[in-house]
C-alpha cells in the first residue's frame, strides 16, 4: 500500500470479502494475507490483482498505513475489529505449529 494522493475509504462489501476469502483459502498455510482486489466499474466483476503472503501487509501501524489513515481520516484497526482478529489468527497458527 502506498499513501495515495486520493482518499482511501473502508468498505464492508460481502462480494469483495467472499473473493478475498477464496484467494486466502488457496494458501491456507499463510496466516495473514494482503490481497489487492479491483472491481470492474462496468460489469461489477471482482478481480484479484495480487496476494502478498510474505509480509509487508501490516498497515495498522506501518509508516505507510499511519500516513494513509491520517490523510483519509480512517482507522484500519476499527474495521472488523482487525487487531483482535489478527491476534486470534496468529495465536491459533502459533499453537498449531508448536505441536
Amino acid at each position: 500500500m502506498r499513501a495515495l494522493d486520493g482518499i482511501v475509504t473502508l468498505i464492508d462489501d460481502p462480494d469483495i470479502l467472499a473473493v478475498a476469502r477464496k484467494a486466502a483459502a488457496a494458501m491456507p498455510e499463510i496466516p495473514l494475507h494482503g490481497i489487492d482486489l479491483v472491481r470492474d466499474i462496468d460489469t461489477g466483476e471482482i478481480f484479484v490483482l495480487e496476494v502478498n503472503p510474505r509480509g509487508w501487509t501490516w498497515h495498522f501501524s506501518s509508516k505507510t498505513g499511519k500516513l494513509t489513515q491520517r490523510k483519509s481520516n480512517i482507522d484500519f484497526a476499527a474495521q472488523f475489529d482487525g487487531l483482535r482478529k489478527a491476534a486470534e489468527v496468529l495465536i491459533r497458527v502459533t499453537r498449531e505449529h508448536a505441536r
